[in-house]
């Protein structure tokens, strides 16, 4: 075995504590898994990456590259007619339901029984995983190396039981970064890869110790960056990490650059899944410590917003929610991010935005609005021509009957409500027009007050707000 497979300094590494199965048997289960009658797996066809069908299986008992006379295919074939660790589980857990009110010596042998098949087969996965990283390690052809990636990953994909403990134990992190050193350069390595990695749990241990391989050697990423396909595989898998997981503390400030440029790209052409996890690569930089790509994302939002009526609402949508978390950062933006959002030709778009009969684009894009109106860069530039807009717009505005409000409606009214009176308080003059049209602003915050939840902030500023639009009125 090649001394760099050693996962122990990998977990103390990480501070992680992986409580991982046994990889010993006795030698009386080591001896029956000898006489197991099995058959070599009949090749299984799947789709290569470039969608040409590639052979999986391995000849049993030889090596593919006549390396070694214990290869991964011939581990892989071993119990190829054997029913996975899950059936058996099943199958187990009736008979000891059966068996436990009868005998309860009888009970205990069967979950012996069991426990030493899990046993088992936590064996072969390790021994499965042990030879694919010396074949690996040993094999001077990069060719050879995918294809015994490409093997990896069908196994990965094909076996739940397989899947559980590679989710458990992964690669040691010495030879993941020996892998994204030696073969980061090729497309096809980095897409299998990336795919193995995205079939484990999201939170698992091997995750962890490859976003710390990504880390160190980021150059994987710029690979698959380059192209359409791979943006898509790095773009999901990194939107599918766990909250806890700080992206914009793993990649290097280049990396970061180039992941927020490609997302930007794609932004307004994605739909579906992929825009979903475009959206939250974006939402995982502003989280982030790091401040830097925050204004390569505003710039995104802003370059959509300028033309919005050109883009899929969908699109629209999700830009606005961004632009909402973005204007939400704790502790406020960078003074070049928040110079380009708080401009009053971004107020004007959103109030544009605003009069879309898409309940959804309304209500986000007065969402948006309301910071506009805390901002003190925005209130000192504001013009009377936006203040204008405003009024008209209040004018435009028709409440619903009592007894036909839409939940949506009713917030969307309420949000410019809250910032039409926000305003009003700052320039009152500008914005009086007449007791029955602030009667309609009041009306609105009363039925947006009374919609939402008594423990929600927004609550208290609207009942602060209509007692002093009511003290307006009286003056």
């Amino acid at each position: 075995m090649n001394d760099e497979y050693d996962s122990s300094d990998d977990t103390a590494k990480l501070g992680l504590s992986a409580s991982l199965p046994s990889c010993r048997l006795d030698s009386t289960i080591r001896r029956l898994g000898e006489k197991t009658n099995w058959q070599p797996e009949t090749p299984r066809k799947v789709r290569d990456l470039d969608g040409i069908p590639q052979d999986t299986s391995l000849v049993s008992g030889k090596s593919l590259f006549g390396s070694s006379s214990r290869t991964y295919g011939s581990t892989r074939s071993f119990r190829v007619e054997e029913k996975h660790l899950s059936d058996d589980e099943e199958e187990m857990q009736v008979l000891m339901n059966e068996e436990a009110e009868e005998s309860p010596r009888q009970s205990k042998a069967i979950r012996s029984t069991l426990d030493l098949r899990v046993s088992g087969m936590n064996n072969q996965y390790r021994e499965e995983i042990d030879i694919f990283v010396e074949d690996y390690q040993s094999e001077r052809h990069l060719h050879n190396r995918r294809d015994l990636l490409i093997e990896f990953e069908g196994r990965t994909e094909s076996d739940d039981g397989f899947r559980q403990y590679f989710s458990t134990t992964g690669f040691p992190l010495r030879f993941l970064k020996s892998i994204l050193k030696k073969d980061s350069g090729d497309m096809k390595s980095c897409l299998t890869l990336i795919k193995v990695y995205s079939l484990a749990s999201p939170n698992c241990h091997a995750v962890s110790v490859f976003c710390q391989a990504l880390g160190e050697q980021p150059q994987m990423l710029d690979t698959m960056l380059r192209s359409r396909e791979g943006s898509i595989a790095a773009i999901d898998f990194l939107a599918s990490l766990s909250e806890d997981v700080d992206i914009g503390s793993i990649l290097n400030e280049s990396t970061l650059r180039n992941l927020i440029d490609t997302v930007s790209d794609n932004l307004i052409t994605a739909r579906g899944d992929f825009l979903q996890s475009c959206i939250k690569i974006c939402e995982k930089t502003m989280q982030s410590d790091r401040k830097e790509p925050l204004y390569a994302v505003s710039r995104s939002i802003l370059n959509i917003l300028d033309d919005f009526k050109s883009i899929d609402n969908e699109v629209v949508t999700s830009i606005l929610r961004l632009g909402i978390l973005l204007t939400s950062i704790v502790g406020g933006l960078p003074k070049n991010v928040s110079t380009e959002v708080y401009k009053e030709e971004v107020f004007l778009t959103l109030l544009d935005i605003s009069r879309s009969d898409d309940d959804q684009l309304a209500l986000f894009s007065l969402g948006f609005m309301v910071s506009f109106a805390d901002e003190s860069g925005f209130l000192e530039h504001v013009s009377p021509k936006s203040l204008k807009v405003l009024k008209e717009r209040l004018e435009e505005l028709e409440l619903e009957e009592t007894g036909c409000q839409r939940i949506n409606k009713i917030h969307s009214i309420g949000y410019f409500c809250v910032v039409y009176g926000k305003l009003a308080e700052r320039f009152q003059e500008e914005l009086w027009i007449d007791r029955g049209s602030m009667e309609k602003v009041i009306e609105g915050l009363r039925r947006f007050g009374e919609s939402i939840g008594e423990t929600e902030s927004m609550r208290d500023e609207v009942m602060r707000l209509r007692a002093s639009l009511r003290a307006m009125e009286r003056e």
